[in-house]
């Protein structure tokens, strides 16, 4: 039976071998980073220390581990399958998820944050401060490696006739976790739904910090510019209502379940992106001092009650290119669905809008917060009435499905 120490020993010769040229453009990042590090420090050193307080290098280098997460989520192809060379091999499953589990201790992705840091770590704190900074955060990118495996889980070698995949690569005839993963995984493996998504973001954030920097303070345009930057992220995708699913609608249709819960699910990815969103205002906050309650009054709203405004009607849809290009290409959606997602924009921002300008600002928050729990509390019967609308006409919708 061959023992932990015999995989990693087989996981290491596999990169020395094979897999460490992957990583020679990494190297030359790290000692890139680490040449800009010195010399910025070396010239500015006093003035940065003077300027900066300790507690903002502290929060900004522990905010790393989003991004680490979000690459690894995208880029990293990590699998919890055994290949064929072990499944041939007398290994228990259990000692196959120990393995898994400590081998993300010496993943070369989870060390590049870490070791990219070590400068700044030194340089920006003293020492007795710096060294366990650095050891929080190597733990924390271990974990953002381990928990994205989690996530990522099946790759080639696992069988097709599992529906679903469970923890580490285990099988669970549960509908509700093969559906939820329909959606984050369309969503990431297609560049038409999150390229878009991705620079818009960065665009709309790079606005708002820029112009409430120089104004000090929040006017209608940045308030304008942040309701897009919760909005759009959780809203882009959903606005293509089923289209995704109507791909293969018919082999969903063979399965037990209804479409209120497809459409719960696409209601908690779109709950999942706001909290993604939230946690990136809470690192704006921190850093550079910017509002945070009306950044989490539109995450709510537009989460609770916005998501349920664009799937209302998400079975008035053709199938989805996702693959296609990803800019200015509205294949997937038809007239009257497009029609639908302009109503839901234009009523989603009037809201926001008229509440804002006619009710003063901590209570204007406290009412959208509470239109969002509102549409939280009510998605459910709403997305079964929605059903109800699409069995009246399945066969005209489904007829819809099967154009391409």
């Amino acid at each position: 039976m061959i023992r932990l120490t015999s995989l990693a020993r087989l996981q290491f010769r596999r990169l020395s071998f094979t897999g460490m040229k992957n990583y020679l453009g990494l190297v030359i990042l790290i000692l890139y980073v680490w040449v800009t590090t010195f010399a910025v420090f070396f010239y500015f050193g006093d003035e940065i220390h003077a300027k900066i307080p300790q507690e903002v290098w502290v929060i900004s280098m522990l905010c790393m581990v989003i991004p680490d997460a979000l690459i690894k989520l995208l880029f990293v192809p990590y699998s919890s399958v055994m290949d064929a060379f072990l499944k041939t091999r007398p290994i228990p499953q259990a000692k196959w998820k120990r393995f898994l589990a400590l081998s993300h201790f010496w993943d070369p992705n989870n060390l590049i944050i870490p070791i990219s840091l070590v400068p700044l770590c030194f340089l920006s704190l003293p020492w007795i401060s710096a060294l366990p900074l650095f050891l929080i955060l190597y733990f924390l990118c271990v974990l953002d490696g381990y928990l994205v495996m989690r996530v990522k889980g099946r790759q080639s070698y696992q069988s097709e006739k599992k529906v679903s995949t469970t923890f580490y690569g285990g099988s669970s005839l549960s509908g509700r976790h093969a559906r939820f993963g329909l959606q984050y995984k369309s969503f990431l493996r297609s560049k038409r739904l999150w390229l878009p998504v991705l620079i818009f973001f960065i665009y709309f954030i790079f606005e708002f910090v820029t112009r409430f920097t120089e104004q000090g303070r929040l006017r209608l345009s940045s308030s304008f510019l942040l309701l897009m930057i919760v909005y759009f992220p959780i809203c882009e995708s959903l606005q293509f209502g089923l289209g995704v699913e109507a791909n293969s609608f018919s082999a969903l249709w063979t399965r037990p379940g209804h479409l209120s819960e497809i459409l719960n699910d696409k209601y908690r990815f779109g709950m999942m992106m706001g909290g993604i969103i939230a946690a990136i205002m809470f690192i704006l906050h921190f850093t550079i001092h910017t509002p945070i309650l009306e950044p989490l009054s539109y995450v709510f709203f537009v989460a609770g009650l916005g998501s349920m405004i664009h799937l209302v009607q998400a079975y008035r849809c053709v199938p989805f290119d996702l693959f296609g290009t990803a800019f200015f290409n509205h294949q997937g959606t038809s007239s009257s669905f497009s029609l639908m997602s302009v109503i839901g924009l234009v009523v989603i921002t009037a809201m926001v809008v008229c509440v804002d300008h006619f009710i003063p600002a901590p209570y204007s928050h406290a009412v959208l917060t509470g239109l969002g729990l509102l549409g939280f509390a009510i998605h459910r019967p709403v997305f079964r009435m929605s059903e109800k609308a699409f069995l009246k006409k399945r066969y005209k919708y489904m007829e819809n499905y099967s154009k391409k």
